[in-house]
């Protein structure tokens, strides 16, 4: 286990000095790019509920699909990183909805925030476990990982306990990380 945190922390370092190199400009023309995929998914066709994020430092800005969602009467939550494994409604800083038990479902999609993601759905935070400890308790939701191309690698150094995605969207693709179910050879 000490071997996989210190390669977590190698990775982590590397990707938020690789993102931070991308010029500020560069950064807002792939997040629009990004919330323009994210409004065009399967996921948020389905959902009546997104829960979404502030970014930090230069995590891709969700914004533009925040306010989509918004618009178009879909109920709008924010994580609330500071108070643990909180959600806040509607606006940021918002209070807390009174019951969130509704968003385990299906037609509840999660934006979330990566240092990097690899092709399997894998997802490396910052390194706090908040997002891996808040999304199993919205096990039946959709989770889309939201991240610029320079960001998604092969693979990562991951733990048992980390969630991975369902969906990761860059500015140049959206990977459909879920597996089809496995089918016995022979079966049709």
């Amino acid at each position: 286990m000490r071997e996989i945190r210190e390669d977590k922390q190698v990775v982590r370092r590397r990707m938020i000095q690789q993102r931070q190199t991308a010029s500020l400009e560069a950064r807002r023309e792939w997040s629009r790019a990004i919330c323009h995929r994210v409004c065009e998914s399967e996921a948020y066709a389905r959902a009546t509920h997104v829960v979404s994020y502030l970014p930090i430092g230069a995590e891709v800005d969700p914004q533009d699909a925040a306010e989509a969602a918004r618009q178009s009467g879909r109920a709008l939550f924010y994580t609330d990183s500071g108070a643990d494994l909180a959600l806040r409604a509607a606006t940021p800083g918002g209070p807390p909805p009174a019951d969130v038990s509704g968003l385990d479902a299906p037609e509840t999609l999660f934006l979330i925030p990566g240092v990097a993601f690899d092709q399997s759905g894998g997802r490396l935070g910052r390194g706090g476990g908040w997002y891996d400890r808040l999304l199993p308790r919205f096990s039946r939701a959709s989770r889309c990982g939201l991240a610029f191309a320079l960001q998604v690698v092969e693979r990562l150094p991951l733990d048992p306990w980390d969630v991975s995605m369902d969906t990761i969207i860059t500015e140049r693709a959206c990977i459909d990380t879920r597996r089809p179910p496995y089918l016995p050879e022979g079966t049709v």
